[in-house]
């Protein structure tokens, strides 16, 4: 696997919902898997939130910020909240610059308040 190759892994567990995003969103279908993986967890969720684990997503370029938006909008029209959690100081510095952290729910990096049962390393 090539460190900057797109992967999304979902993981459900006693009611929560959440998405372990890794690599870079580089291209139109990377955008569109997340969109997808986003849609896919919505009904799932049955909770009003769904946790998305940004530890390992790689820097963002404008198509990939759009694709965030577009997740969090698809998300929020359904009445749930997106919580991206643990995203690196580089790509918080990016959404600020964009002006996409006022529009976000950005959870600080230490610690994620996600649900536990979450945060088990993905294969």
């Amino acid at each position: 696997m090539a460190s900057d190759q797109f992967l999304i892994y979902n993981v459900s567990s006693k009611g929560c919902v959440g998405l372990h995003l890794r690599g870079q969103i580089v291209s139109v279908t990377d955008a569109v898997r997340l969109e997808h993986a986003v849609v896919q967890a919505l009904p799932a969720a049955g909770a009003k939130h769904i946790w998305i684990d940004c530890q390992q997503l790689g820097p963002l370029t404008c198509q990939a910020q759009r694709a965030l938006l577009r997740a969090d909008r698809l998300a929020w029209q359904a009445g749930i909240t997106l919580h991206w959690c643990d995203l690196s100081s580089a790509v918080v510095a990016q959404l600020r610059e964009s002006g996409l952290h006022l529009l976000l729910h950005l959870v600080a990096s230490s610690p994620c308040l996600c649900p536990s049962n979450l945060l088990e390393e993905v294969a």
